[in-house]
C-alpha cells in the first residue's frame, strides 16, 4: 500500500524556517560546545551503565526545559512531538530521544557535581555578550475535560467564584463532596 502525504519533511523544515522559529536563533547565537569540557567532567568518574547520551545535546534540552517551563514527562513529549525541539538538538526524526527518566538524571548529575549554577551563569553571560535576555516561557497544556454539570444557584455560583464555601454545603459534607469548586466553565469553539 502506497501512502501519500502532503508535506515532506523538507516543506516542513521549510515551512518553519520562514516562519522565524525563535530555537533557529539560540542555535546560531551560542556556541554550545564551550559547555563540553564542564559536562564531561561529570563522566569523569564513570558510574558505569548504558553509555549516555551526548552531554552537551543534554544540555540544551535542560536549556529548552527551562525556557518552556516544562516538566521532564512533558520534556520527553515535546521532543517526540515537536520538529522544531529536535532541530535545535541537531536531531533527525529517527534518532533516539532521551527519555522523562534520562532527564531527570541528567539534570541530578547536575546538581550532584554543582554544575548547575556555573553552566547557566555561562550561558547568560554569553547570551549578554550578544545583546540577548533570557525570558522563561511556558507551554500551557489546556486540555479540556468533561465534567458533569453543576446545578448551582446564582448566589451559590458567586460564592465559588469569590473563594467561598456556600453555607448549605458545609452543613451537608455529603454535597460537599459532590462539587467541585475550582473547576471553572470554558466554552469550546
Amino acid at each position: 500500500m502506497i501512502q501519500f502525504t502532503l508535506f515532506t519533511e523538507e516543506d516542513r523544515v521549510a515551512r518553519l524556517n520562514k516562519l522565524k522559529n525563535p530555537l533557529e536563533k539560540f542555535k546560531t547565537i551560542i556556541e554550545w560546545e564551550i559547555f563540553r569540557e564542564d559536562l564531561e567532567s561529570m563522566y569523569e568518574n564513570g558510574k558505569g551503565g548504558r553509555p549516555p547520551y551526548d552531554p552537551v545535546i543534554m544540555f540544551k534540552v535542560i536549556f529548552l526545559q527551562k525556557l518552556y517551563n516544562l516538566s521532564d514527562e512533558q520534556m520527553e513529549f515535546h521532543l517526540v512531538d515537536r520538529l522544531s525541539f529536535q532541530r535545535f538538538l541537531g536531531l533527525e526524526s529517527g534518532d533516539k530521544l532521551p527519555d522523562a527518566k534520562t532527564i531527570w538524571v541528567f539534570k541530578e548529575r547536575i546538581k550532584e557535581e554543582k554544575l548547575h549554577d556555573v553552566l547557566f551563569q555561562k550561558l547568560n553571560y554569553w547570551l549578554n555578550k550578544k545583546g540577548k535576555i533570557l525570558k522563561e516561557g511556558s507551554i500551557i497544556d489546556g486540555t479540556i475535560v468533561e465534567a458533569p454539570i453543576q446545578r448551582n444557584t446564582r448566589e451559590e455560583n458567586e460564592q465559588i467564584k469569590n473563594d467561598e464555601t456556600p453555607e448549605e454545603w458545609k452543613n451537608n459534607p455529603n454535597k460537599l463532596c459532590q462539587k467541585d469548586v475550582d473547576a471553572r466553565w470554558k466554552q469550546k469553539n
